[in-house]
């Protein structure tokens, strides 16, 4: 079920120290009817480039990371503008009619530009299945996991970039 999905997130992503929640679901108070999950990790290393506004990834990572990780499920992306931002879209496009398969039916993965902060939307409900394959959940999870290890270790190259050139 989604909840269970939510619980691995908010387990992963805690509160930050000021008590911001980096996972925040729709409609709230959802139960296991969750439609949307929304993720806007944020952390200290990511907000030193909100100035600047340079990103910490681009989208042809993050499709890279999605191949990766849903090698077995058919997806394709595209890009919206919203409201001023870019919407990076994976929807996914099953091909089988087996269970699995069927369990990604008009489903999507949302990320917002500006790559500063992952700031990443998962719909599981609102027209399609929300009861979520075991092998799906882990795959969602991995996929904001790998997102967000890719922004903090651009991140933390950016800041050891900036710290050699002020030590010179």
């Amino acid at each position: 079920m989604s909840d269970k999905l939510v619980e691995m997130f908010k387990e992963k992503y805690p509160l930050t120290p000021r008590g911001y929640d980096r996972v925040s679901i729709y409609p709230r108070g959802g139960g296991t009817w969750v439609e949307r999950i929304h993720l806007d990790l944020v952390e200290k290393e990511f907000l030193k480039f909100q100035i600047d506004k340079k990103p910490l990834a681009d989208i042809s990572s993050i499709k890279d990371v999605a191949k990766r990780v849903f090698d077995d499920i058919g997806h394709r992306h595209y890009t919206l503008k919203d409201q001023g931002n870019l919407l990076d879209i994976l929807y996914f496009e099953p091909k089988g009619i087996d269970d699995y398969n069927q369990s990604y039916s008009n489903h999507f993965i949302e990320i917002r530009e500006p790559l500063i902060i992952p700031k990443i939307m998962i719909s599981t409900g609102n027209r399609g299945r929300i009861k979520l394959h075991e092998r799906q959940r882990e795959k969602y999870f991995q996929f904001v996991n790998d997102v967000y290890n890719l922004f903090m270790r651009n991140a933390k190259k950016r800041i050891n970039f900036i710290n050699l050139k002020r030590k010179s």
